[in-house]
């Protein structure tokens, strides 16, 4: 890392002390690119050289490397790890292989005992999407809440909420239940949520 690198990462780090939550977006063709062979579908096996696979790990875990130098010295504010362009996974086992391979190279978030609050989701804009010749997008364009484009807000909205909870008068405090009520049923199983290292089925 050169200077200007060493002290945006460190006003990075800073910043988290007056950040309510942070978003963490991890482009599905990188973490595919990243996934051990066998781990693939079939239809997405001996497409990636090693030396694209490295790249694609070392782009995940630049996270992890933030998070180490702040744990156990800072705050670390709800996060959620939002998995873009989520139709590249052909099926729900290649996916979940997926997230395991992010849990190992973001074994930060994931160790017992950590105080971090964690979500992990996908989303998508549609399907088979990419840029034509003129710039044009090619693929089928499907801006959707089934998508759940929409859930990484939510979360945002849910982590600030929460962080004013506790300084909030009773009457407020009853609006920000009824909102957060609504969120958490807006989430329901499209959301995998982590306490403490811990898989938690409540937030």
């Amino acid at each position: 890392l050169d200077k200007s690198d060493i002290k945006a990462r460190n006003n990075f780090i800073a910043s988290l002390q007056e950040t309510a939550v942070t978003l963490f977006l991890i482009d599905g063709v990188t973490l595919l690119n990243a996934m051990d062979e066998l781990d693939k579908d079939p239809i997405h096996r001996g497409m990636v050289d090693p030396k694209d696979k490295l790249d694609a790990r070392n782009q995940i875990t630049i996270l992890e490397n933030i998070i180490h130098s702040s744990i156990g010295n800072n705050h670390i504010p709800p996060m959620m790890l939002v998995i873009t362009k989520s139709d590249v996974f052909v099926s729900e086992t290649e996916y979940n292989n997926a997230i395991i391979l992010i849990k190992q190279l973001l074994s930060e978030l994931f160790c017992k005992g950590n105080q971090i609050f964690i979500g992990i989701t996908k989303v998508s804009l549609g399907k088979n999407l990419g840029k034509g010749d003129d710039d044009s997008i090619i693929g089928n364009l499907e801006i959707s809440t089934a998508n759940n484009i929409h859930l990484p807000m939510l979360f945002a909205i849910y982590a600030y909420l929460d962080s004013l909870y506790d300084q909030a008068d009773t009457a407020t405090r009853k609006t920000y239940d009824s909102i957060m009520k609504n969120i958490r049923v807006e989430f329901g199983d499209k959301v995998q949520f982590y306490s403490n290292g811990v898989e938690a089925y409540a937030v």
